[in-house]
């Protein structure tokens, strides 16, 4: 079963940058800036923690090594090499430009410095990349839209999503419509990091919004209503197991809720989130679906049809995946 789960084309929509870039290479850039390998090895999450904003402290580790130029490409430009190396031929690849100006890199800086490292890696694997940029909530509005008024000023095609992470407290989709709004205005697509941690009410707000992806959002498993809403709006969920169980968004990987939320017609397609904070891999991430959930190959095979359509991906890709994972299928039979 590996086998095939390596060899099927793979979507993944749900990948944080910052939190995937491969311990090899953070070891590296680490030395280079004379961060030791015991300070840096804390990175990885190993158990649960106690909620979402516990298991976000590995990120104050890892953005120290995120801060220059040379070292967002070089970063950018590994963890694509090896989520390639995975089967992934489409992926959305995330991050937050506001975290990366400690060195007084500005945002365009940042965002071009991403882009040199997916250019050099999708021209050497077999992947597609576009990216999209996460404003946090712990910001404030003004700086939010900071960021807005940045991007705004760029032209670049592989900028194709917008998205709000970090805590997620209740409401916490309340404050943030004049920046989606805006952000949609300028043709970016929406997906909103909510219900990861337990609240249903923050996805019905970003659907609401505009989104039509949501990050996480496995709390819709506990409201048959809201399950209903999302099904009835064609809202796709980016599931994470890994993530969720470290989080403490779910309390074992077998509470995973992948068939409350497939006998509810809830559609979803299955990430990471942060490969190297998660410690895993999206072959484990099937893995668990598979000896939890007992998930089959067609089912792997159709949620990445229900990812490819609803990825931002322009419709010439979208075509090109979709033939990709037919000649995969037709060869099971």
């Amino acid at each position: 079963m590996t086998k095939l789960l390596r060899e099927m084309p793979k979507v993944e929509l749900h990948c944080h940058f910052d939190g995937s870039v491969p311990m090899e290479t953070v070891y590296e850039l680490g030395e280079e800036i004379g961060l030791t390998k015991e300070y840096l090895s804390q990175i990885p999450v190993t158990g649960q923690c106690e909620d979402l904003e516990d298991y976000l402290k590995s990120f104050d580790i890892i953005l120290k090594v995120l801060q220059t130029k040379d070292h967002l490409k070089r970063a950018t430009y590994a963890t694509i090499k090896q989520i390639a190396g995975e089967g992934v031929k489409y992926l959305e690849l995330r991050f937050a430009p506001l975290l990366h100006l400690d060195q007084g890199l500005t945002i365009s800086e940042v965002i071009d410095s991403v882009i040199q490292g997916l250019h050099q890696a999708t021209a050497e694997f077999d992947i597609d990349v576009n990216l999209i940029m996460s404003a946090m909530r712990s910001h404030s509005a003004e700086t939010n839209m900071d960021l807005v008024a940045a991007i705004q000023k760029l032209e670049c095609p592989e900028l194709v999503g917008f998205d709000f992470a970090g805590a997620e407290p209740d409401g916490a989709n309340d404050h943030i419509k004049p920046i989606t709004d805006k952000m949609q205005e300028n043709n970016f697509h929406l997906t909103l990091h909510s219900g990861e941690c337990g609240c249903a009410h923050n996805v019905v707000q970003a659907i609401k919004l505009g989104a039509t992806r949501i990050g996480h959002g496995i709390a819709v498993a506990k409201d048959p209503k809201v399950m209903k809403f999302v099904s009835e709006n064609n809202v796709l969920l980016e599931v994470c197991p890994t993530s969720n169980y470290q989080t403490s968004g779910i309390k074992t990987l077998a509470d995973f809720p992948a068939r409350t939320l497939m006998d509810a017609n809830v559609k979803f397609s299955i990430s990471c989130d942060n490969r190297t904070v998660s410690n895993t891999s999206l072959i484990n991430e099937y893995q668990i679906l598979i000896d939890y959930h007992h998930f089959t190959i067609e089912e792997f095979i159709q949620t990445n049809r229900d990812g490819i359509e609803a990825s931002f991906a322009r419709a010439k890709t979208k075509v090109a995946l979709t033939e990709k994972l037919n000649e995969f299928h037709n060869k099971l039979h």
